[in-house]
This record gives C-alpha cells, sequence and structure tokens, in this order.
C-alpha cells in the first residue's frame, strides 16, 4: 500500500479553484447532509462552496466537474466529459487544455506512482461505439501529457472502457453525465 502526500488532493482543488472561476462550485461529499457552509473571510472561497470530513471532493464548472477521490490505495480524478469533449466527440473543447494542464501540474509533483488514464461513456450507444469513443478520448489526453513531457517521469498508460464501468445507473440523464468521464488514477 502506497501513502500518496496530502498535496495532491489540497493542491489540486486549490489550483483548480483559482484557475477557473466562472460557474464554480465547490462540495466535499461522501454524506450530502453533513455539508458545511466555509466561512467566505476565512476561506476565500463563494459563498455558495461547501466542505465536509470526507475523502471525496467535487469542484463544479459550467459545462461540468471535476471530482477528487482519495482511497486506502489510489487517487482518482474524474473528469466530466463537457469540461474537455463536446457530446460524442474525442476533440477537445476551448477550455480542455486549462482543465488538463492543472492536472498535469499536480502529477507532475509526484514520483514513483503510476497514472492511469480511463475514458468512460455512457450506455446512451452501441457498445462498439462507446468502447472506440472512450479509449479515443483516454488516448487525446494521453497525448496532451506526452507532448508536453511534463510527466515523461511517470509511468502512463491510456485505457478505454466504455460504459462497462459505471459510477452511477445510467437510467437517467443525470446519471449518464456522470459516467461520459476520464478518470486518472494515481497508484
Amino acid at each position: 500500500m502506497r501513502s500518496y502526500p496530502p498535496i495532491l488532493l489540497a493542491s489540486f482543488i486549490l489550483v483548480a479553484l483559482t484557475a477557473c472561476n466562472t460557474g464554480l462550485t465547490q462540495e466535499t461529499s461522501n454524506h450530502p447532509q453533513e455539508e458545511a457552509v466555509i466561512d467566505e473571510e476565512e476561506s476565500g472561497l463563494a459563498s455558495e462552496d461547501t466542505l465536509t470530513d470526507n475523502d471525496s471532493t467535487s469542484i463544479s464548472f459550467e459545462h461540468g466537474a471535476i471530482n477528487v477521490t482519495e482511497e486506502e490505495d489510489k487517487t482518482t480524478i474524474s473528469i466530466l466529459d463537457g469540461l474537455i469533449f463536446n457530446y460524442n466527440e474525442s476533440d477537445l473543447t476551448e477550455d480542455a487544455l486549462i482543465h488538463i494542464e492543472e492536472v498535469e501540474k499536480q502529477l507532475s509533483k509526484l514520483k514513483d506512482v503510476k497514472v492511469s488514464i480511463e475514458g468512460h461513456t455512457d450506455n446512451q450507444a452501441e457498445p462498439e461505439f462507446n468502447l472506440k469513443l472512450s479509449k479515443e478520448r483516454a488516448k487525446v489526453v494521453y497525448e496532451v501529457f506526452e507532448k508536453r513531457g511534463i510527466l515523461a517521469h511517470l509511468e502512463i498508460v491510456a485505457e478505454g472502457y466504455g460504459d462497462t464501468m459505471p459510477t452511477v445507473p445510467n437510467s437517467n440523464l443525470e446519471n449518464q453525465q456522470f459516467n461520459r468521464r476520464i478518470d486518472i488514477v494515481v497508484d
């Protein structure tokens, strides 16, 4: 079991919060009922930002969210597809590099870890299309990292899983949005 410095989660959140200031809210929650409003003057965050005492954080933007989950042996950064891809496409959106580069900055601080870029989709198309799309999206993010070279010291792989690993049931449009994502898994 590998222990990660708390700076990975804390730094990522602070950088992401300051980098993208439109339509931003932050939630940290495994138990939504336990959310506590942050004192604005003390934290410098907007009044709608909330925090709780647990291991999952969500940073919401106008077109999606970045979720950071810390587990015992890995950290997963999930970028919902609306932030970096348009629906059913693998071309990066106009603002995609902002979000990818912020993740990259935080990953560059790590040593001796394996990074897996995982593409995921909802189940609203044929499984073959979803698998191909998820692989293309993971490859695009991998290529951004590779081209910039900042993470050359890390072992990075990219894989697409289509609709085979949903985080929530694909039972409605909101859930489907959560399943369309890139997971960057650090272990």
